[in-house]
């Protein structure tokens, strides 16, 4: 808990840095097309699939052990990463239901 404790990201700087960097340039490709009036629905393919990346790896960090392996700083583990992957999984699950289901039902 010390790591934690200074206020640091239990990822790797690799890791956060590319799921950044995916979730930016998926939310351009969505987000340039409704702000130059080419289309007139928000969220599209890039968006949903971003949300999907991110519930993947929330889940993944859950379940393998190899994969926790791969994004936690060395020395941390499963209870380092369980409340901020089960929020990540609420949220991020959350919004795909909201985006595919809700939104398209009322337009």
């Amino acid at each position: 808990m010390n790591k934690q404790a200074n206020n640091k990201s239990p990822f790797k700087k690799g890791v956060g840095i590319g799921l950044i960097v995916i979730w930016n340039v998926a939310c351009l490709i969505d987000f340039l097309p409704f702000f130059l009036g080419k289309t007139d629905f928000l969220v599209g393919n890039s968006i949903l699939s971003a949300l999907i990346l991110v519930f993947l790896v929330a889940l993944f960090s859950l379940i393998s052990a190899e994969f926790r392996q791969l994004i936690l700083k060395d020395g941390l583990g499963l209870k380092d990463v369980k409340p901020f992957a089960l929020i990540l999984m609420v949220v991020s699950g959350g919004l795909f239901l909201i985006s595919t289901l809700i939104i398209p039902s009322v337009n």
